[in-house]
């Protein structure tokens, strides 16, 4: 059974909030069977009495592949709201690549949420509804 992705919610008062939103890990499953394809495929050309180029290759490829699926896996979310000050997103990725973006207050005239919904992410939908929710009290609300 696959783990969804988790969703922290620390509420600081009137100091602001922090969503931690955990996504899931590779599916081991999937990268087994495409490793299990790979090697049919190779020995239906009969690669393996071709020329040792070939085969490295291919081989080359495939990793080049794994690395960069690796490379833009997003491990964490974090959306950090301060009622006084702005939003901080910051994004973690599985290799450890982390990508800070901060939002002054004075930019923000609305909150818009561009992710896709699909039929089977129901878990999914009640997270941004939550995200929205919260940063629309904290942000526009305290201003008033």
């Amino acid at each position: 059974m696959e783990r969804s992705n988790t969703m922290c919610h620390k509420n600081y008062g009137d100091l602001g909030s922090e969503f931690i939103i955990e996504h899931r890990k590779i599916k081991t499953l999937n990268l087994w069977i495409a490793l299990i394809i790979s090697v049919i495929f190779a020995l239906c050309v009969d690669l393996h009495s071709k020329d040792i180029y070939h085969l490295w290759s291919i081989s080359a490829v495939l990793f080049g592949v794994l690395v960069f699926k690796l490379y833009t896996k997003v491990h964490r979310e974090i959306v950090l709201i301060l009622p006084t000050v702005g939003v901080q997103l910051k994004t973690e990725y599985l290799l450890g690549l982390k990508c800070t973006k901060f939002i002054d207050l004075s930019r923000i005239t609305d909150i818009v949420i561009n992710e896709a919904i699909t039929l089977h992410s129901r878990y999914g939908m009640d997270c941004l509804t939550t995200v929205y929710e919260v940063s629309q009290q904290k942000l526009f609300l305290t201003q008033t």
